[in-house]
């Protein structure tokens, strides 16, 4: 199997697994390669949607988990969208969701802050406001990562939404993480810079991203800020959730790493005081992020998909 990824070669694949009920290790000794390409293969063909997953659920699944959640976390609003087949799929919905509840919120002089993220990429591109939001802000929440992808650029995202809402926008003219504590210091005394911190003050709601706890997933890493080695050593010490650049322990305290003070980012503690603040997210992953965000009081609400929502009652042992 010289290209292996071929189409006709995963639709092979599939079949043994799904059909065939195969195990990996069978299919790869018949095939002739390793078993950590089949299981590579079986992750292509969900996302080239060549095998796609029909589960039939109740239509109160979704509310009962995101009850669940709400009740454990002692959160103002929990919602739960259905999982698709595709993580990307997942995000849009998400993003979609995020986008009418932004709808439910809307008010005059209203200041909404945002994050970068491809969930919160998926928000902006599907708002339709039911209202303009004249005399109102859209304010970056973290510095930028200068990326050339729209999804890791919140300056392009708060334009975005700000013009869709005849709004004014706030843009920190920042990376999301600086070379030492030095430089941070120094920036932060800049008046522009100062004053963009302070109006974190005003934010009426907020919505953020949750980080991934995969190390080759975490945004740091991808903008190349730390190392795939330092990504994967901070998983390992407990670390593996990221509110808004800043590091968290599974219960929601902020810990020192290598990342501590060289972070421009709206602080923990002045999140904490943002009337509403939404987390998004989709996928496992997000598990860690989203069980630190909301113990540590981050969080006052969740939108996430029913792989994230199921994984974080399993870490949290909720029946």
């Amino acid at each position: 199997m010289p290209n292996f990824m071929s189409r006709s070669n995963l639709i092979k694949v599939a079949k043994l697994y799904y059909i065939g009920n195969m195990s990996q290790d069978q299919i790869a000794s018949i095939l002739g390669v390793s078993r950590p390409k089949i299981s590579r293969m079986l992750k292509m063909c969900r996302e080239k949607r060549i095998v796609e997953f029909k589960i039939n659920t109740s239509p109160s699944s979704s509310s009962e988990i995101a009850s669940k959640i709400k009740e454990h976390f002692h959160l103002k609003d929990v919602i739960v969208v259905p999982s698709c087949s595709a993580l990307e799929s997942c995000k849009e919905t998400v993003g979609k969701a995020a986008a009418e509840y932004l709808n439910m919120h809307l008010k005059p002089k209203i200041m909404i802050g945002i994050t970068w993220g491809t969930t919160t990429n998926y928000m902006v591109n599907s708002f339709q406001p039911n209202q303009l939001a004249d005399r109102s802000f859209i304010i970056q929440l973290s510095g930028g990562l200068h990326s050339q992808s729209m999804s890791l650029d919140a300056r392009e995202l708060v334009k975005t939404l700000a013009l869709k809402l005849n709004a004014k926008w706030l843009l920190l003219q920042t990376p999301l993480v600086v070379q030492n504590k030095l430089l941070k210091k120094l920036l932060i005394e800049e008046p522009q810079i100062k004053r963009h911190f302070y109006m974190f003050n005003e934010v009426d709601i907020a919505f953020v991203g949750l980080g991934s706890s995969h190390p080759e997933e975490s945004v740091t890493y991808k903008a190349g800020y730390i190392t795939k080695a330092e990504a994967v050593q901070l998983e390992a010490e407990g670390y593996g959730a990221d509110i808004c650049g800043h590091r968290l322990d599974i219960d929601g305290n902020q810990v020192e790493t290598i990342l501590t003070d060289r972070v421009l980012s709206i602080g923990l503690d002045t999140l904490q005081k943002i009337p509403v603040v939404v987390g998004i997210g989709a996928g496992e992953e997000k598990a860690h992020s989203i069980i630190a965000g909301a113990k540590g009081g981050y969080l006052d609400a969740l939108i996430i998909d029913e792989v994230a929502a199921i994984a974080v009652m399993g870490l949290e042992k909720i029946l």
